[in-house]
Parts: C-alpha cells; structure tokens; sequence
C-alpha cells in the first residue's frame, strides 16, 4: 500500500513591495538581468498573458514596429514574405518605404500576403512612397486550442475531399490552414504561453500534413480509401492522446504500423507513398505530446511505503 505525497515546487519567488505613495515594486534576480545585458535604469516591458500572469521581458513583443526600405525591382513575393514572417513574430505595424516609389506589383503582393494570411493585419495608409499596416487583433480574445482544433478539423475536411474525389477544393482548405497556422504562431511568439514548444510543434505538423495532403489532391490513388479512413481515425485518436487519453496513446502506434501496411499495398508512386506515410507520422508525433504529466503546474508525486 502507498500513502502519496504531493510537493508544490516554488521557483524563483518574489514578494512586492510599496514603492513610494502610490507605486509597488518588485526586484527582478540577478543573473536574469546579467544574462540580458540589463543595468540600472534598463527599460524592461510587462506583459499579461492568456492566463492573465504577467510577464517580463528584456524586449517589448507586443508593441513591435519594423520597418523596411525597398528597391522598386524587389521581387514582390519575397517582400510578401517577409511581411509574413514578421506578422509570425509578432510585429503590430509594419512600414515599407521607398523614395523611388513602391511599384504596383510590391503593394498588390503585399495586399494579396496580409488579406489571404495574416488575420487582423490591415493596410491603414498607403502613398506611392509608403506603405503602413497594422494589427487590430485583441490577443486575449483569442484562444489558442481553438485555433489548433480548427485547423484540425480543416485537416480532417482535406482527408474527406480526397477520398471523395473532391480534389478542387483542396487548396481552399489549405489557404484556411495556412490563415489560421500564421495566427497561431503569432500568438506564440506575443503571448509566450505555457508549453509553448507543444503548441508551436503541433501548429507545424498540422501545416505539413495540409501542405501533403495538397500535393497528393490531383492524384489518383487507387484502392486509398482503406488508408484514408486509417489516417482519419489515427488524427482523432492523436488528439485524444494529446489531450491525455492515455488508451489512446497506447493505440497509435498500432494503429499508426496498419496503415503503414496498407499504404505499402497501394498501387502510389514513391512520392506519394512518402507523403502518406509521412502524415501518419505527423499524427504519431501529435499523440506524443500528451505523454507529458497531467499533474497540475509544478506538482510532482512521490509514493511513500506504508511502515
């Protein structure tokens, strides 16, 4: 018989303090500071995230401007890009200049870049030499396991319209992907939210798998329905497992062998074998996730023998 014992782990606790009439303060550790290059009177930024705890920081995220000077001949989808990828890490408004002008070409890559990927971006100003976008998204309206179900189900919705044949509608879906992916990510990199490497892992293995099943929509795989049918159970049993079902978790990778089997028996070139199998990876990684303890945050518990 055991007796089991619960320990709270405290790291790093700070009290506050009065500051003055009015003001309360707290001391931030040492070598945090070091390691951040801060001095007395450094600026440092306190955010809230989702789970309304605040959050210090040596660089402020939330408020982030950037700015970018270009060459008329810049190739338009790669100044797209890049609008992208600083709306991934959290930019809340972005200036493309050029005293040469801005050719039509950069600003409609870039109008097409912010309306098809980049939700609650807008473009608040724009003169044949400056271009402005900003964010009108509220961060704490927005709730992450949402966006990861929905891009889920978009996932799902893929997998159906394949062994339908419905293959037209493929890229619509992983535009809505992609949408919702770059969202997500955002989020992380704004918010810092608890087990941040599991949300972002999770938001890459759903894009991959849209991005696969996408290149196998025109193909004609016959005899795929078997596998489909396997892929779409393995995807729901991943999230159970991630969500700490722990018989699910247990199943996947029987589950995950059977499909592989049958996809070796289907009449698919080598590619598109690769991209089968390599989906049902992507949902094997998923339920791994859930092999984390459930236990609540910093908690751990030690059986105790009976004497």
């Amino acid at each position: 018989m055991y007796i089991y014992l619960t320990y709270t782990i405290y790291i790093m606790e700070k009290h506050i303090f009065k500051f003055g009439e009015s003001s309360l303060a707290m001391i931030v550790p040492k070598k945090w500071a070091e390691k951040r290059g801060l001095k007395p009177s450094s600026e440092i930024y306190a955010s809230e995230d989702e789970n309304g705890n605040l959050v210090i920081s040596s660089s402020q995220m939330a408020k982030r401007e950037v700015e970018k000077i270009v060459n008329p001949r810049m190739n338009p989808d790669l100044l797209a890009r890049w609008v992208g990828i600083h709306y991934m890490y959290g930019a809340s408004r972005i200036r493309i200049l050029s005293q040469q002008g801005i050719p039509h070409a950069l600003s409609d890559a870039i109008e097409a870049k912010v309306s098809r990927e980049c939700p609650g971006f807008e473009i608040t100003g724009q003169t044949n030499t400056e271009l402005v976008i900003e964010d009108f998204t509220n961060m704490k309206e927005i709730d992450l396991d949402r966006i990861i179900g929905r891009i889920r189900s978009l996932v799902d919705q893929e997998i159906m319209e394949i062994s339908t044949g419905n293959a037209k509608t493929i890229g619509k879906l992983e535009k809505l992907v992609n949408r919702f992916y770059m969202l997500g990510v955002r989020y992380i990199h704004i918010t810092q939210p608890n087990d941040s490497i599991k949300y972002f892992t999770v938001l890459e293995l759903l894009e991959n798998t849209s991005d696969s099943l996408e290149s196998l929509a025109p193909s004609r795989l016959q005899g795929a329905g078997g596998v489909l049918d396997g892929l779409r159970k393995l995807f729901s049993d991943s999230f159970k497992g991630l969500a700490g079902d722990e018989k699910a978790i247990e199943s996947i990778e029987d589950q995950r062998g059977a499909v592989i089997k049958r996809i070796n028996r289907l009449k698919a070139d080598k590619l598109q074998v690769q991209s089968l199998k390599g989906i049902a990876d992507n949902a094997t990684k998923i339920a791994e996730f859930g092999l984390k303890a459930e236990k609540k945050k910093d908690e751990f518990t030690i059986p105790v023998k009976e004497k």
